[in-house]
């Protein structure tokens, strides 16, 4: 009897070394120097499994970025990502995730940049032994200022639209300083009607060109910059 009870208490104390111990902290890699209002950059961090036990692949990990102690936001709601490990975080182990994002608002200077984990979840849900280390921050100096407000993610906002024989673009929030726009409208079946190329203003991409009569039909509006603009919309003249 007395060696089955010490098998049992030895089983929990391994099960319950198991379930314990996860402890996952972050640190913002990107950026830490400098970022420009309007301007694409790298938000990068890296998640650590500082525990002896192994985090498996499938947790996701829920994350914010913040700026002087408020949350990034768009379209007025707080803005968050969710990464799911792709494979195990074992003691030690590191993992780095990065994302382009562009930002408008609030006041030049030094800004105080953080990077916060929300959330764990999955199979080593709850069994987090060390919460502090889920926020770094950097002072990151924050240079030509577009706009007033809070600190929010730039999207873009795509008004393009044909009026008789006018081809009108119109993308508000599209990066400046970031070389010329392609311009590419074609028909359906991709034969190009019109090609040109554009310098937009701050963020906004607004330019009229006068098309020659066609048919009733759908067509497609190409907008890149060969970097990080891809945009294309659906115009149909009736």
């Amino acid at each position: 009897m007395k060696h089955f009870l010490l098998g049992v208490m030895a089983l929990l104390c391994t099960l319950c070394a198991t379930a314990q111990g996860h402890d996952l902290s972050i640190a913002l890699m990107q950026p830490r120097n400098y970022f420009v209002s309007g301007v694409q950059f790298t938000f990068e961090v890296q998640f650590k499994n500082n525990g002896p036990n192994t985090i498996p692949a499938g947790d996701s990990i829920i994350y914010q970025p913040t700026f002087n102690g408020q949350p990034l936001l768009e379209m007025g709601n707080p803005v968050s990502f969710r990464h799911v490990l792709s494979n195990n975080l074992s003691p030690l182990d590191t993992v780095n995730v990065s994302r382009q994002m562009t930002i408008i608002g609030g006041s030049i200077g030094q800004v105080v940049v953080c990077a916060e984990i929300i959330a764990h979840r999955g199979a080593a849900q709850g069994n987090e032994t060390d919460s502090s280390n889920w926020q770094n921050c950097w002072m990151v100096d924050y240079t030509d200022n577009a706009s007033t407000g809070s600190f929010r993610l730039m999207t873009m906002d795509n008004r393009s639209r044909i009026n008789g024989n006018t081809l009108t673009v119109d993308v508000e929030g599209v990066p400046h300083a970031e070389g010329d726009f392609a311009i590419r409208f074609c028909d359906i079946q991709g034969k190009t009607l019109l090609h040109r190329n554009a310098v937009p203003t701050k963020n906004h991409l607004f330019m009229e060109y006068e098309l020659p009569p066609l048919p009733s039909g759908v067509y497609l509006l190409h907008i890149t910059n060969n970097r990080e603009v891809n945009a294309t919309k659906k115009l149909v003249i009736y």
